[in-house]
């Protein structure tokens, strides 16, 4: 029923814990790809010695090791290779919450009409854990304002949307996830929440000043070419806006 594809690139020290949360799971995907990078350090020996634990617990296993042009390239290659109705993105520095999750999601993607399910996830930054809980369905397109609504990591996709309608935007290094939400919000994709903690995401590569205003711009970037206002996103990057911002759109979004 799901497809795992996880991207990585010289992910040594963190793809394995990725490998044992899959290898766990009480109802395991049906499909596993890895796309990696071109490796230069111990990833690519990992992969090859997992793939026969794979393989001995049913599950298919395909890897690639190519240069490619950043994470959102990878994740479109993994697509290419994808063949079941479902498509979770688990990147090789998360892992599922418990050896539970795949079996919960699979009992809620069984019953849905929805094309997107998305859960809660657990971000991990500094050794410091925090639960991120997304926006509902009824407001997505509200909260998409001041940014995005869902996290990737605790979503699944049916297989269809990626077939010549959605793909990820490789101009972007770390808002495509934000704009290919945005689109599917704005041509009437059907989303379901369900209020589970799927997965644990590190958060690893946007905590300096420089990086986080260049998501900042890309997300504005984001919003004009998806026809959106950007004053409230604007006004978030201001100190003295930020918090009645977010009190206002929580507000809101009780409405």
């Amino acid at each position: 029923m799901i497809s795992v594809i996880t991207v990585c690139y010289n992910s040594e020290k963190t793809i394995t814990k990725t490998f044992d949360s899959i290898l766990e799971q009480t109802t395991p995907p049906s499909e596993y790809i890895v796309i990696d990078g071109n490796s230069n350090d111990n990833t690519i020996a990992i992969i090859e010695d997992y793939e026969q634990k794979f393989l001995k617990k049913n599950i298919s296993f395909n890897w690639i090791s190519e240069k490619d042009n950043g994470i959102y390239d990878a994740m479109n290659k993994g697509l290419k290779f994808a063949t079941k109705e479902w498509i979770h993105f688990l990147n090789s520095d998360d892992y599922y919450l418990n050896k539970y999750v795949l079996k919960t999601v699979c009992d809620n993607l069984e019953k849905t009409n929805a094309d997107v399910i998305y859960g809660q996830l657990i971000k991990i930054e500094n050794d410091v854990e925090s639960a991120l809980i997304p926006s509902k369905e009824k407001k997505l397109n509200l909260n998409s304002l001041i940014g995005c609504p869902i996290y990737q990591p605790a979503t699944f996709f049916n297989h269809s949307l990626f077939k010549n309608k959605f793909t990820f935007d490789t101009k972007f290094k770390i808002s495509a996830d934000y704009k290919l939400f945005l689109q599917m919000i704005n041509k009437g994709v059907r989303f379901q929440y369900i209020p589970i903690f799927t997965t644990y995401f590190n958060d690893g590569g946007i905590s300096t000043i420089h990086q986080k205003t260049f998501t900042h711009n890309e997300d504005l970037r984001v919003l004009i070419e998806s026809n959106k206002p950007t004053l409230f996103m604007k006004l978030m990057s201001n100190r003295f806006f930020y918090k009645p911002i977010i009190l206002l759109f929580k507000v809101l979004s009780k409405f």
